[in-house]
């Protein structure tokens, strides 16, 4: 359950910083981990079920968010990306499984006695407008127009994650905005492009048209 993620996710931030110790440490012989930081999530992404959708999604973004931060972005990692961004998409459908609302029905399934449901699961607040924002900038540095649009098409048409403030945390509100604004900025800079472009090649059809 959601104890297992923690423990997981706690391996992955204790190899990163054995990592990062060892490329920072003037002895020579101090040796790395064994395994990383992306090795262990993945490792803890194929042992949570989905349908425990909180521990799923907290495996799930932490290794995206290690897979953007590597110096350089090769196409296995693109694609990589791109198929947890669609399980993303798809564990995210509606607010039911927002913090308030699993908080809501981890205290009624306490008043009734059941001490096993989702303990500790609202412990852990996961934020997917953040990662939603951080991949959609990435793929803006890594990628071209039509994997970005792809990116904002599945969020705004096929979820509805976005369709509705209830059940958000006011940290989740603040990232879809930011998420807004960022879709809008590319969309009218890619306007403006393209006009600037049109009338750039409309000036030289008229000026080939003057010299015959």
């Amino acid at each position: 359950g959601n104890n297992d993620a923690r423990l997981w996710l706690r391996w992955a931030e204790l190899s990163q910083q054995m990592m990062e110790d060892a490329e920072a440490s003037s002895i020579s012989d101090m040796a790395p981990p064994s395994s990383s930081p992306i090795r262990i999530l993945r490792r803890a992404l194929k042992c949570t079920p989905i349908h425990e959708r909180q521990s799923y999604t907290l495996i799930l973004t932490d290794l995206m968010r290690h897979l953007m931060a590597q110096s350089s972005s090769s196409l296995k990692t693109k694609n990589e990306l791109h198929a947890l961004f669609q399980k993303l998409i798809l564990i995210s459908q509606g607010s039911r499984y927002s913090i308030p609302n699993v908080n809501k029905r981890r205290l009624l399934a306490n008043n009734d006695g059941d001490e096993d449901s989702d303990e500790g699961v609202g412990d852990d607040k996961v934020n997917l407008a953040v990662t939603f924002v951080a991949y959609l900038k990435y793929t803006m540095l890594h990628d071209d127009k039509d994997a970005i649009q792809s990116i904002y098409t599945s969020v705004l048409y096929h979820s509805n994650y976005g369709k509705s403030c209830t059940g958000k945390t006011e940290e989740e509100l603040i990232s879809m905005k930011d998420f807004f604004d960022t879709c809008l900025q590319f969309e009218l800079a890619n306007r403006t492009n393209h006009s600037s472009a049109a009338t750039v090649s409309s000036s030289g059809d008229s000026r080939k048209k003057k010299k015959e």
